[in-house]
């Protein structure tokens, strides 16, 4: 026993020996490189990956694609200072700098512990998503220069080359990605390369190339959404390459990779109508209408009216896209307002063509009232609206100075029919308006009753009721009947309950508190027992008999479950009444003798 506790005590002490000794950080043995490596995964760098996904989903969900410009490459934005997500992004570079500082093994200039490198990079894409682009852009610098790893090498050096294409700065980033690609990039990593030179192709605004770039990264890209997020950036660059043919293609490709974002869904469905090129314009109208009836797309009709409106303007069909705008901007939704502001805009450019200026006027206010101050022709909108401001209050003076010259103009009976007429008229409009405030207020008065009404009937003090006559069964056949009249209305079981049809009433099943009474109805009402026979000695089961050979006759074995009782004649006709009289008492029920074999169905009864 003492020699087992002695082997006990001595393994423990070894196992603290070791823990200590490999604790150091100055030592370059497989022990402390061990010990140093998995604590800095296990602890700190998954703590920080933890808070890392956390802030990413967060600015995931809360991003919003504006589609009526150039959709972003990346589905998710900088996090704001002080919000949630910047909270915990500070917290993965605060997790990622304790694995740095408390585990780095540095012998002969070399990094000995890869999840050093592996700390660097977390703090680097916590810190763009933050937006803090310089020290992202040094630590990137370090992972690529010091790391022992040549995947993760090509990794930050891709890393750090989108950080800058992201800014803009495509005359740097363009030498670092062909230096890159000649040295050899992964393959899963193709669709990365081909990303990062549609940015800076968008950067410099050429955006065939860009389109082409952007379709190689949606055909190459691992995940589905990846793949349809870049086919529909794809599909707008070729938008603007005018290429309709090829934009159309890939918002099929977009809309077969199934967005996660149901909006991106309906906005490719949309654009792919639009682009339609040689098909059939009917068929275009049809495809956008059939949108426009599903209930899923009721919250996006502003959306598709608009469509509407700019199908109708490719075609020219001014007078049917002056109307779908008109309903776009009448089902228009805050969470979009450059949908809302433009259909504004379109509709008032149409009105300036009908030298309709009033509506022009109100179209283009209304439209910079609407659109973002980040919107570039917003001001050209303001400016718009106020001279068409000008212009129409001097029109306004002129059809006044019109109209009074052609008032001095007629004689005086022509002036008295004329302000009689108008006379006439604005009273009629006053007697309409009154009538009509006075039916709102009976409905207004009907809609007060009701809610007293439905308020009295659902409160807990129930209101004084008359009692109503029990339902008929055999223990109350002969009691005397109560009133079936009073405020809580008729009695259900005097009136016409049952269905009016004879198949609806002879199907109907009986009812009663008991299960078992109402099984033994239903045998009674559905299955007529035949009339009584006369047993005898000879004929009855019961005596049968003896076996010959001495042996006891065995009796045949009993059903499992409970045996139903045969109801009586008298339950068969009160359940065959279809109602008992309240208005005079009931005689008492006459006494009928029950019968073992069953009960025969009283007259007028149609059984099955």
């Amino acid at each position: 026993m003492r020699s087992l506790l002695l082997i006990r005590w001595f393994a423990v002490g070894a196992l603290a020996a070791a823990t200590l000794a490999g604790c150091s950080r100055e030592k370059d043995r497989w022990l402390n490189r061990t010990y140093h490596r998995t604590t800095a995964r296990f602890n700190p760098l998954y703590n920080g990956q933890v808070a890392y996904d956390q802030a990413l989903l967060e600015q995931k969900d809360a991003h919003r694609d504006d589609f009526t410009q150039l959709i972003s490459v990346d589905d998710w934005e900088r996090a704001k200072l002080n919000a949630p997500a910047y909270t915990k992004a500070k917290r993965a570079v605060e997790k990622a700098n304790k694995a740095i500082r408390e585990h780095s093994m540095v012998f002969k200039g070399k990094q000995a512990n890869p999840a050093v490198f592996d700390a660097y990079l977390l703090m680097a894409r916590a810190q763009m998503l933050m937006g803090l682009d310089a020290p992202a852009s040094e630590a990137l610098s370090t992972v690529a220069r010091l790391s022992g790893r040549g995947e993760q090498q090509i990794e930050a050096e891709l890393e750090r080359i989108e950080l800058l294409a992201r800014q803009g700065n495509a005359s740097l980033a363009e030498p670092l990605l062909f230096e890159v690609d000649r040295k050899g990039v992964p393959e899963k990593w193709r669709y990365w390369v081909a990303r990062i030179r549609s940015r800076m192709a968008i950067s410099a605004q050429d955006w065939a190339n860009a389109a082409e770039s952007m379709a190689q990264a949606a055909q190459e890209a691992p995940k589905a959404d990846l793949r349809a997020r870049y086919a529909f950036l794809a599909a707008q660059l070729y938008e603007k390459a005018s290429e309709p043919d090829r934009a159309r293609r890939m918002y099929e490709a977009c809309l077969k990779a199934q967005p996660r974002d149901y909006a991106m869904l309906l906005e490719a469905q949309l654009r792919r109508s639009l682009n339609g090129g040689g098909v059939n314009p009917n068929k275009l109208y049809q495809e956008l209408n059939n949108l426009l009836r599903e209930p899923k797309n009721a919250e996006f009709a502003d959306r598709i009216y608009f469509s509407l409106g700019e199908l109708a303007s490719q075609w020219e069909e001014t007078d049917r896209a002056y109307g779908y705008y008109q309903q776009s901007f009448a089902a228009g939704r805050a969470e979009r307002p450059m949908v809302y502001g433009l259909a504004y805009a379109r509709h008032g450019a149409l009105a300036l063509e009908r030298r309709e200026y009033g509506r022009a006027q109100v179209d283009f206010d209304s439209a910079a009232l609407v659109l973002p101050a980040t919107y570039a022709g917003r001001e050209g909108y303001q400016k718009k609206a106020r001279s068409l401001s000008v212009l129409v209050e001097a029109l306004e003076r002129a059809e006044l100075g019109d109209s009074l010259v052609r008032l001095s103009r007629k004689g005086e009976a022509d002036l008295r029919r004329q302000f009689e007429a108008y006379v006439a008229a604005l009273k009629k409009a006053d007697e309409a308006e009154a009538e009509r405030e006075r039916r709102l207020a009976q409905l207004a008065e009907l809609k007060a009753a009701s809610s007293e009404l439905d308020a009295a009937a659902g409160r807990s003090t129930p209101r004084r009721c008359a009692p109503r006559a029990p339902p008929p069964s055999a223990k109350n056949l002969g009691s005397a009947p109560t009133s079936t009249t009073g405020g809580c209305g008729p009695n259900p079981a005097s009136g016409p309950w049952r269905s009016r049809t004879k198949k609806r009433r002879n199907r109907q099943a009986p009812r009663a508190k008991n299960p078992l009474k109402t099984r033994q109805l239903l045998r009674c009402r559905r299955r007529p027992s035949p009339p009584a026979a006369t047993t005898s000695p000879a004929t009855s089961p019961r005596f049968r008999a003896a076996p010959s050979n001495g042996q006891k006759h065995k009796r045949p074995p009993a059903k499992r479950g409970r045996r139903l009782r045969r109801p009586t004649e008298t339950e068969c006709r009160i359940r065959a009444r279809p109602s008992l009289p309240t208005e005079r008492p009931c005689a008492p029920a006459p006494t009928i003798p029950r019968r073992r074999a069953g009960c025969t169905p009283p007259t007028g009864f149609t059984s099955r």
